[in-house]
């Protein structure tokens, strides 16, 4: 049984026009959420919200989502779970050291790939402290945007969670000036400490993007705390948003996965390396799988995410599905040891069904089985030749249903005639509307902790 977090039902909505996107940043992180509810759905039993979204939606989101359960929690234990959750971010400091983030939040940020580092904006007149986001090339800062983005939502999930008190976050500052130490020190005094050293301070700047980055740190680690409470007491899994999932494993240390999801996480990638593959062994265009697994084989086979998640909820009651969640609901009775043996032959057999295909088929002959590609408007198409009609036949079997159904999944999404216009079938609901794309804070590395006439970096 799993737990979904609010986080992640928003980005849903999003993505499903429910609810506006007015920042076209939040897409991939979106997708990314969508991937998490449709693995969900197809191999958890059953699927549970908090009900404490924000009262006037809060009627729209348990429609939308009638396939998910409310779990039911006493007041008290409510009560008990967020103070403990408020109470342990409280104790999380956003940590920096020589203006960067340091200890646990450096764990975090390098989770996500980024390089932030604390510095006087030195290409305004009135200097003002901000966090940039250190990037070496164009590649990286596609990555940040989305990132940064996603990042910024959990500073607006806090205003949509009535009955809720957020513990202030802590700065616990190292060596930011002069090596000397502040301990236990709040964002506010800290701006005002740092900028009574500089005269040229103004506060801070680019929308307070420090502000947000302190704020939000503290909302990941007491949202994140918060399903595990709740998901410990009833005995659910939490499903998290990627933000707090990267928070849970790095900062943390704690595991966001059990060991069922790990086994589906590994399986999507054995997948997607498998028709990948196929695809660079022949003599054509190589395949670029941009998408998640679920959601790329389910809009092959529908026309919007809306389609795609009523499909997703029939085929949950298919038995290659329903199979695969009674094995991982077996697993549940091993012991540790066991069941990351039992695991671990899922996925070697996973492995092995996958590699049958690129044996069998995805051979480079002149007069054999083979794939042709063409490029058009709507993306690459996959042909097949006459050879290919037999794919399923011969194909090792394997006691796992869960190999069973990734072994099938990946030859069915190399047997689709279409495989491209994935990312715009994804956001066809998308509303238009202001929704646009908003500038945010980077720092090329070659200016890292540069200064010149009129500012300097934080040392």
């Amino acid at each position: 049984m799993a737990l979904v977090d609010n986080s992640t039902l928003s980005a849903v909505e999003r993505l499903l026009a429910i609810s506006e996107t007015r920042n076209l940043l939040n897409i991939d992180h979106d997708i990314a959420c969508f991937e998490k509810l449709i693995h969900t759905i197809l191999f958890y039993d059953e699927i549970y919200l908090v009900d404490d979204y924000i009262e006037y939606y809060r009627n729209r989101r348990k429609s939308t989502f009638s396939f998910i359960k409310t779990a039911q929690i006493s007041d008290e234990d409510y009560r008990l779970a967020s103070e403990e959750a408020a109470s342990f971010a409280a104790d999380q400091p956003f940590e920096m050291a020589d203006g960067e983030p340091a200890g646990e939040a450096l764990r975090f940020f390098e989770q996500l790939l980024l390089r932030p580092q604390l510095r006087w904006d030195i290409f305004v007149s009135s200097e003002y402290l901000t966090l940039t986001y250190l990037v070496g090339g164009f590649d990286e800062k596609n990555l940040v945007g989305p990132t940064i983005a996603a990042y910024g939502n959990e500073a607006t999930d806090f205003g949509r969670m009535p009955n809720t008190q957020r513990a202030e976050t802590v700065i616990l500052d190292r060596s930011l000036v002069h090596r000397r130490s502040y301990q236990g020190e709040t964002l506010s005094t800290f701006i005002k400490r740092i900028g009574h050293d500089n005269p040229n301070s103004k506060g801070v700047g680019h929308k307070d993007t420090l502000a947000k980055a302190v704020f939000a740190y503290g909302w990941i680690a007491e949202r994140s705390r918060f399903y595990e409470n709740i998901g410990r007491s009833l005995g659910l899994t939490p499903i998290l948003s990627p933000l707090r999932d990267a928070y849970a494993l790095s900062a943390l240390r704690m595991q966001p996965w059990t060991l069922e999801d790990k086994l589906i996480y590994s399986a999507n990638e054995i997948s997607v390396r498998t028709i990948t593959s196929a695809a660079q062994l022949t003599d054509c265009t190589a395949l670029e799988f941009r998408q998640p697994f679920f959601s790329s084989w389910l809009m092959t086979k529908t026309d919007d995410p809306r389609a795609a998640l009523g499909l997703a909820l029939e085929l949950r009651n298919q038995p290659e599905f329903s199979q695969a969640r009674d094995q991982l609901a077996n697993l549940a009775h091993l012991s540790f040891l066991e069941k990351k043996a039992e695991i671990a032959n899922i996925i070697r057999s996973i492995s092995d069904n996958n590699k049958s295909i690129l044996d069998k088929y995805a051979v480079n002959t002149t007069n054999g089985p083979s794939l042709s590609f063409s490029i058009g408007l709507s993306g690459p198409s996959v042909g097949l030749s006459a050879g290919l009609g037999q794919l399923f036949r011969g194909l090792k079997s394997s006691r796992h249903p869960i190999a069973r159904t990734y072994r099938s999944l990946a030859a069915d999404l190399l047997a689709v005639e279409r495989l491209g216009g994935i990312h715009e079938k994804l956001t066809c609901l998308l509303k238009a509307g202001k929704a646009g794309y908003p500038s945010f804070s980077t720092t090329p590395v070659f200016m890292r902790k540069k200064e010149n006439e009129y500012g300097r970096p934080i040392e």
